[in-house]
């Protein structure tokens, strides 16, 4: 994942193994830390994000710039006070051009020092936490600081409906007297009640004993590690990331079309448009598997230019006959008719033996990142083999590519609709491969074939 962190203070920059912890190692964490120039990356280039993290003072923001000039002006404040709120900005332009609330989160020092208001804060934060015991400890913290008499009727919601006890608790600090402090988070929050709108996630950078570094990585990792809650989301995101990662590399780079698509295709032509296939940073989850079928047919439209038998002699077949087909198979209503479920996982590896056949590269993303989409297992050539009979069964032992290209020819194959095309693409590419020349299967990508060994188990499971 790409994360924005928005922060003006050097002293914080500097702690971001601290706050970011193994995150910020796996993953790429892009810092801005000036108003002006992170609202424009959010206005202009929010696609290029998955996460955003937001301080909400930028005080020591660059004051002269004319965009901070203007709304101070509109709204009335001095550059000061509205550099003082302006992460909320941020946040606000972001949710208006669609980016998930749940993918932002504040990490300020504009927090309230009361003990109760923090305390229920990080209640708030301890319902993201995948241990228990982070939510025992916030619960038991929080009731701590009520009165004996408010202990049963808290328990008691709290037991019946977590999402009620906010709403008893925000009820009863209603009725307290008011303290003198400067809580800017807290004045935000009101505002969003009022509005109807759910209030923002946020953590508190001062927190003591290093506590924000904890909720700060507990968030994360509801969105940078597959959970059993997050899988389609986290697939989604991780596909898409990495096929960005590697779309920019190559465009940077020196590196051209190999010799056969050279007459047929245009670089940067082709990479716009496989961009513009993951344009969107936030999807309903009935939408991916749309997003997976558009590219994989993307991705295939080159193949056309070949002829399916003339393929059975390419000494690379292993890298074109199993798109050649695919193409073909999706092309003919194959596909969907026969409700074939193209996958994240089949999709990033149509991506990665598009990149190899159509560019000569072996690339997954910054820090691999398109490699966790897949079991990380190792594959022995035993395996392999292992795997190639037992597929053979299913086909023709003696020419099983034939037997392959006649199961996607609805004239020649009455159960087409039966027909699982995914299990067929992995198969084409293992016979390919068994039956290339030994320098090319020794060459041969061995965390692809790991990835197509295990991705065709999942088909026959």
């Amino acid at each position: 994942m790409r994360i924005l962190w928005i922060e003006d203070e050097r002293l914080t920059m500097d702690r971001k193994d601290n706050f970011f912890g193994v995150f910020a190692k796996d993953h790429e964490v892009k810092i801005d830390g000036d108003f002006s120039s992170a609202y424009a990356r959010v206005t202009n280039h929010l696609r290029q994000y998955d996460v955003l993290v937001i301080d909400i003072a930028l005080t020591l923001s660059e004051k002269k710039n004319k965009l901070i000039g203007d709304f101070a002006n509109q709204f009335g404040l001095t550059t000061d006070e509205f550099l003082q709120e302006a992460g909320f900005l941020i946040y606000l332009k972001a949710l208006s051009q669609g980016f998930p609330q749940e993918r932002m989160v504040f990490l300020t020092a504009n927090m309230n020092p009361n003990k109760m208001s923090r305390a229920v804060i990080n209640l708030r934060n301890a319902m993201d936490s995948p241990d228990d015991a982070v939510w025992d400890q916030a619960v038991n913290d929080v009731r701590q600081l009520l009165p004996l008499e408010q202990h049963p009727q808290f328990n008691q919601i709290l037991a019946e409906d977590e999402n009620e006890t906010f709403t008893f608790l925000d009820r009863w600090r209603d009725n307290m007297p008011e303290e003198n402090y400067e809580n800017t988070y807290e004045i935000f929050i009101k505002r969003f009640k009022d509005a109807r709108i759910t209030p923002p996630k946020a953590v508190d950078k001062k927190a003591p004993d290093g506590g924000g570094y904890l909720e700060l990585q507990n968030w994360l990792r509801r969105h940078c590690d597959p959970t059993k809650d997050n899988q389609p989301d986290y697939d989604y995101l991780t596909l898409r990331r990495g096929i960005l990662d590697v779309i920019t590399n190559l465009q940077n780079s020196g590196v051209d079309l190999t010799e056969n698509f050279q007459k047929h295709l245009d670089k940067l032509t082709f990479l716009r448009g496989l961009e513009w296939q993951l344009r969107d940073f936030a999807l309903p989850r009935e939408d991916y598997s749309n997003v997976y079928f558009a590219l994989c047919d993307y991705l295939t439209k080159p193949y056309d230019i070949y002829n399916g038998r003339d393929l059975l002699q390419d000494p690379s077949r292993h890298l074109k006959l199993p798109l050649y087909h695919l193409r073909n198979w999706i092309a003919h209503g194959l596909i969907m008719g026969s409700n074939t479920q193209i996958s994240a996982q089949a999709a990033g590896v149509t991506f990665l033996i598009a990149m190899q056949s159509l560019f000569d590269v072996k690339e997954y993303g910054f820090q691999e990142e398109l490699k966790r989409l897949f079991l990380a297992k190792p594959v022995t050539e035993t395996d392999l083999r292992r795997q190639i009979r037992s597929l053979l069964g299913n086909y023709d032992r003696q020419d099983p590519l034939t037997a392959l290209y006649k199961r996607g020819q609805k004239e020649n194959n009455p159960n087409w609709e039966r027909e699982n095309y995914l299990r067929h693409f992995y198969a084409a590419y293992l016979f390919s491969i068994q039956q290339a020349d030994y320098s090319i299967r020794k060459n041969a990508n061995s965390e692809l074939n790991a990835m197509v060994f295990h991705e065709l188990n999942k088909q026959t499971e």
